[in-house]
Parts: C-alpha cells; structure tokens; sequence
C-alpha cells in the first residue's frame, strides 16, 4: 500500500492532503541526506532529518494501526455474513459491532493525532531556510507565512478544524518615520510577543512594521483573549499595537485570510493607536477591553 492511499484512500482525507503529506516527507527527506560542501551537516540539514524522521515515524504508525483495523473490519465482514443466516441475527450483530467499535475509535482518534503531526512538521518545514527567514527579527517572513496559512488552510479543509489570526501593526512614536527606530521597535515587539505564545502558535513578519501571529485550534473568541493580553504586555513595555483578527473559513486561501484580517487592521489604526478590531466574515467590528479584573485573571492564568 502506498502512503497516498494510506493518507487518503485509507482515511478518507482529500487526496490532496494526502499528496501533500507525501511531498513533504519525500523533500525532507531529499534534503536531509543532503551535507554541505564542508562535510559536516548544517543545523538546517539536521532540522530536516528530523523532520522527515517524524514523518515516517508517523506514517509506520498509522500503517500498523490501519492494519489492526483492517483485520477488525473484516472480523465483523464475516460475523455479519453468518448472522444473515441465523435466526439470533440481531444479538450477534450487537456484540460484533461492541468488538469492532473500540479499534474504529482509536483509529479515529489516531488519524486525529497524526493530522497534527504532519501539520506540525509541515510548519517546521515552511521555516526551513530556503529564504523564508526575515533577517531583523529571525522569525518567518511573508512567504514562509504565506505556506504556514496553506498548511493550516489544508487542516482545516480536511477537518473542519479551525485557526484565527492576529495582525499587529506597530506604531511609530510621534509620527516618525525612522526607518532604523521602526526597525528597532518591531525587534523589541516581536521579542516581547514570543513568551506570549503557546507552542502551537507561530509568530512571522509581515509587512515593514507589522507581525502575524497563527493560532491553529482558536476561534475568534480565543484570538481576541490573546490579542488583549499581547496589548497589555506590550502597552507595559510602551510599544502601541493595533490589531486586526480573523478567523478561518470555508474555501479560505491564504490571501483572502490575510485580506479580512487586514481590513479589520486598517479599522483599528483609523480608530485610535492601540485599538482591536475583528471580521467575523461578514462584519467588522471593535473588540472593547475587558475589565481591568477581568484582564488581570487571564493574565494571572496564563502565568500560572
């Protein structure tokens, strides 16, 4: 069997996942048996051993649990073939399908974790060198965030799965236009905005004075508690963030994301600097700050 079928055919993922899934173990792994002209391997050759590593760790996993499952399946194949013929039909079927529903529902929640992983080293992959890296901040830059929101686009394609995003334009202090001052403070925000992330998250720049931030499994909800939150630490540092958040939709691609969360962006800095507002799909509107204790409790959580 080979792993498109595994990925796709088995699992019933669209084929394109499933081929994507495939291209990306098959150039890491091209990749990493790759070294340098000095012999030794460089830190992005480890990075993509590993990544291909996992992959086919993954992609063995899956294979001997669809196995299992196979044998299962057609267990209860057979035990329905022989209750057509009895006249205890019904009670047999009953504990044939007990049997075979445990198997059925770790593979689900198998595939469930393998999707992840695969979205995982997906997202290593769209940092791997190969000039996604922006040079001022070491974070990705547009075009490596342009293949993470692909990634994130294709889980939620395959799955109905969720993610929003968070676009934060940075503001010149007094008006100024100081190239090397702008660069300055965007360097300082986005090191300020790293220890706010979970490990899912992936911060990137985008554009001269903004960073993006990708929340995979967060609704709009959940991104505007973190917008919030990322304003505090910021406003507490003195760097004003406007923001602008969305969230993923059906038939989404990454420019038509990255478009209504900018507009929600452009609302907020003609508001007022430092102000959040949010495109719901079809509206956009302010995200208003919570209570101070409010804000003080997820703060507090999010510290503990």
């Amino acid at each position: 069997m080979d792993l498109v079928s595994l990925w796709g055919g088995g699992f019933g993922l669209p084929e394109s996942v499933a081929l994507a899934a495939v291209a990306v173990i098959g150039y890491v792994f091209g990749r990493g048996q790759r070294k340098p002209s000095g012999g030794a391997p460089s830190n992005e050759v480890v990075r993509a051993t590993e990544i291909a590593r996992q992959l086919e760790a993954v992609a063995a996993e899956l294979r001997s649990d669809l196995a299992t499952h196979r044998a299962e399946v057609e267990r209860f194949k057979q035990a329905v073939r022989v209750a057509g013929a009895s006249d205890d039909g019904p009670s047999l079927l009953g504990d044939e399908a007990d049997r075979v529903l445990e198997p059925t529902l770790r593979l689900v929640s198998r595939v469930a974790s393998a999707y992840d992983q695969i979205r995982r080293q997906s997202t290593a992959l769209a940092l791997l060198g190969g000039g996604r890296t922006d040079t001022l901040t070491g974070l990705g830059n547009s075009r490596a965030l342009s293949e993470l929101l692909r990634v994130e686009i294709a889980g939620h394609s395959a799955t109905g799965g969720l993610f929003s995003i968070a676009v934060l334009g940075v503001h010149a202090r007094n008006g100024s236009a100081d190239s090397q001052e702008g660069a300055t403070r965007l360097l300082h925000a986005s090191e300020l905005l790293r220890p706010q992330l979970r490990d899912t998250d992936v911060l990137a720049r985008y554009g001269i004075d903004e960073l993006v931030v990708v929340m995979p499994h967060t609704r709009l909800y959940g991104a505007c508690v973190f917008a919030r939150r990322a304003a505090a630490v910021l406003g507490e540092a003195g760097v004003v963030a406007s923001c602008g958040l969305a969230q993923s939709a059906e038939g989404d691609t990454a420019a038509s994301l990255l478009g209504r969360a900018d507009s929600a962006l452009y609302s907020a800095r003609a508001k007022a600097p430092g102000t959040r507002y949010l495109h719901n799909g079809q509206t956009i509107r302010q995200d208003h700050d919570p209570s101070a204790a409010a804000l003080g409790a997820e703060l507090a959580a999010t510290a503990s």
